[in-house]
């Protein structure tokens, strides 16, 4: 996909809540602008991994995309994934995972393994483009799509069943 082909693209309709981490507020700012160029405004930060949990155990609604750097004080992104893992699986109401996306100049393949083994769903080496971040999106999109379709087909069959 060439930079026209990404500009030229339509807004989505699908307004997922994005939590972006990372520590820097440079970095923060860049991928909130490319963001917001792509349609997606239901955004919210945090600048350590410790501060990111918080917002996902205390969110009165889950966020669906998770921007997470992986080098950060206080808590890095390793734990900080693991520590939301471990909450979304505590939750019986959550049946659908935030989709996290490792962002890091550390592209290490030891530091891949870490950050998948940690429930990363995605590794990403900075700085990302905006074909990239697109990329990342129209896959999360699709994960979210095609959950809401089984559930459809799971209901339906449900209720074909019983009547």
């Amino acid at each position: 996909m060439t930079r026209y082909e990404v500009q030229k693209q339509p807004k989505t309709k699908w307004k997922p809540r994005i939590l972006r981490v990372d520590d820097s507020l440079i970095n923060l700012k860049i991928l909130e602008a490319y963001l917001k160029k792509l349609g997606h405004n239901n955004l919210m930060r945090s600048i350590d991994g410790k501060e990111a949990h918080r917002k996902v155990v205390s969110a009165k609604m889950p966020f669906d995309l998770i921007f997470m750097d992986l080098a950060m004080p206080i808590c890095d992104g390793f734990e900080s994934t693991e520590l939301i893992r471990k909450h979304e699986k505590q939750q019986s109401l959550r049946t659908n995972p935030a989709y996290i996306v490792a962002l890091t100049s550390q592209a290490s393949e030891e530091d891949q393994k870490k950050a998948f083994k940690s429930g990363v769903d995605h590794f990403v080496t900075k700085p990302m483009s905006l074909v990239q971040l697109k990329a990342r999106l129209a896959i999360c999109e699709g994960k979210y799509r095609h959950e809401a379709a089984e559930k459809n087909v799971a209901v339906s069959g449900f209720v074909q069943h019983y009547n």
